[in-house]
């Protein structure tokens, strides 16, 4: 048990630098920006579930795109060393049984295709949020959808601009996320207007 706390007292420190303090500069950045700019409120029209339904569609659709792209690209990269890794590991479990092979030698080969593999998963997932981020930057926008245009007009020059660069990050993450984020994203969404509609029925009843 020490050692476990030892090396999380290791780890730790690390972490902190990484995360902590760009995600402290990112705060101050975005308050400094704010009092020194005083940006206007953003007014969003309004909508219901159906119309928000209607207009992720679209969303939904390029996310799956995405995936099925860089499926097609992570199989072809991949293949066949998860191949020969697959049967690598096959001849070991076999060695292992008949005593020619040492349960470590099954263990490390296994612990390679785990780390492989994870390397894969975010090389995937990091390629999928700049396949996103370079989609929305033409065009394709999650918040964009749903703001009047009217009141996003009489807005500074300087905060359209802010504004279209969140969108496409969000966006991005939005479609790099994969298609079934985006899915639970809408449902949970539509459920929550659904019971609202009928808590406002049953209330003016």
């Amino acid at each position: 048990m020490s050692t476990v706390l030892e090396r999380a007292d290791q780890i730790k420190p690390a972490w902190k630098e990484r995360f902590q303090v760009p995600l402290y500069l990112t705060i101050l950045g975005g308050l400094a920006a704010t009092a020194v700019y005083a940006p206007g409120l953003i007014r969003f029209w309004p909508f219901s579930a159906a119309e928000f339904v209607q207009r992720m569609v679209p969303l939904f659709l390029i996310s799956l795109f995405i995936e099925r792209a860089l499926e097609v690209f992570v199989t072809t990269w991949r293949g066949p060393e998860a191949a020969i890794r697959d049967h690598k590991i096959k001849a070991l479990r076999k060695g292992v049984e008949q005593g020619t092979s040492t349960p470590e030698d099954l263990a490390k080969a296994c612990e390679d295709r785990e780390r492989c593999k994870s390397k894969v998963q975010r090389v995937a997932f990091a390629g999928s949020v700049a396949l996103g981020i370079i989609i929305s930057s033409v065009g394709v926008r999650a918040l964009g959808l749903f703001v009047d245009p009217t009141a996003f007009g009489t807005l500074s020059e300087m905060q359209r601009a802010a504004f279209n660069m969140v969108d496409v990050l969000l966006t991005g993450a939005m479609l790099g996320g994969g298609s079934d984020a985006l899915h639970k994203f809408v449902s949970v969404f539509t459920n929550f207007m659904e019971r609202t509609a009928k808590q406002a029925k049953g209330d003016t009843q």
